[in-house]
């Protein structure tokens, strides 16, 4: 771990490396694993005759962990093989080949990371503040939230309020939904029950 900055940036290079004739550079890591499973989850999906909103976050995450899981494995059969001529003109510790290698894998994994924050309306400005800290290079952070479902003791705590003043950075992209129902018969459900005295 000594020599970090120097497997840090080797495994950087890998990237850049391999992507470094494309227009879009490492985001193709990214545009590459949505299509494939955008396309698996629909196929998937009504082979199986499963619900799409309920299928695709579990195979989003099981491709992308996969995926991690299979780079690493591949690229650890060439890891000596790949930095053969660093080996025999200088003198480094061969971890340092090993640790090049998983920073690299760690990279793709951060390209294809989405963190989704479910009911973040009962999260203080604090507790918001380290969700954004805890933020990598190139991953995604998704809100999801309700106003009128704030659970705190005092609802002005809640950092459904400052996101208001997030909302005017070139980081943020937002989408109001008017309404958040996956069937229709909650609507009718819900329109006996508001009815119902």
């Amino acid at each position: 771990f000594m020599m970090y900055h120097l497997w840090g940036r080797l495994g950087w290079k890998d990237i850049l490396t391999r992507y470094q004739r494309s227009l879009l550079g490492p985001l193709w890591l990214t545009i590459s694993m949505g299509v494939l499973i955008g396309a698996l989850g629909f196929l998937y999906a009504s082979l199986f005759k499963m619900d799409l909103s309920t299928y695709l976050p579990f195979l989003t995450v099981g491709f992308i962990i996969w995926q991690l899981i299979s780079g690493i494995i591949l690229d650890g059969c060439n890891a000596f093989l790949i930095a053969e001529g660093i080996i025999k003109q200088v003198k480094l510790p061969l971890s340092l080949h090993i640790y090049r290698l998983l920073w690299k894998n760690m990279l793709t994994l951060g390209h294809n990371s989405v963190v989704i924050v479910d009911e973040f309306q009962n999260l203080t400005r604090s507790q918001l503040a380290m969700a954004i800290g805890r933020l990598g290079k190139d991953s995604k952070m998704i809100f999801c939230g309700d106003s009128y479902q704030i659970d705190l003791k005092d609802k002005n705590w809640s950092a459904y309020h400052d996101m208001a003043k997030l909302a005017s950075s070139k980081y943020v992209f937002k989408v109001v939904l008017e309404d958040s129902h996956r069937h229709g018969a909650i609507d009718d459900l819900l329109e006996l029950l508001n009815g119902y005295h």
